[in-house]
């Protein structure tokens, strides 16, 4: 299995790309930076997963097993909304994905998806 710019990809990689299933708030797909942590080959599609940390601001939370922390200043004040971080795993394929080594230049990542910078 190969990144989209044809590198092996390999479990324990870190990469950067799109996850199926994370949006940002305008529901569009985030650009993530994750480790790969899991291959299927064979399969058309979820053929890898990443694990990434995600923030996540208080009022979209959801309280569940997931693991989750306030992000706070410890004594030196906050500034807007209170942001959480969550570990998460998401499906992809390779094909989406780029090694972090290789992630230079943002237009390599987004061609071909639908993920737009404005």
């Amino acid at each position: 299995m190969h990144y989209k710019n044809g590198r092996e990809a390999k479990i324990g990689d870190h990469v950067v790309g799109t996850c199926f299933n994370t949006k940002d708030e305008n529901d569009q797909l985030k650009i993530i930076s994750g480790t790969l942590i899991s291959l299927t080959p064979g399969n058309d599609s979820c053929s890898a997963m990443v694990g990434f940390v995600n923030t996540v601001p208080e009022k979209e939370i959801v309280w569940n097993s997931q693991i989750v922390r306030y992000q706070g200043t410890e004594g030196h004040g906050t500034v807007g909304l209170k942001m959480f971080t969550e570990y998460k795993q998401d499906y992809t394929e390779c094909k989406y994905l780029i090694h972090a080594e290789d992630a230079s230049i943002y237009e390599d990542l987004v061609e071909d998806t639908d993920v737009t910078n404005e």
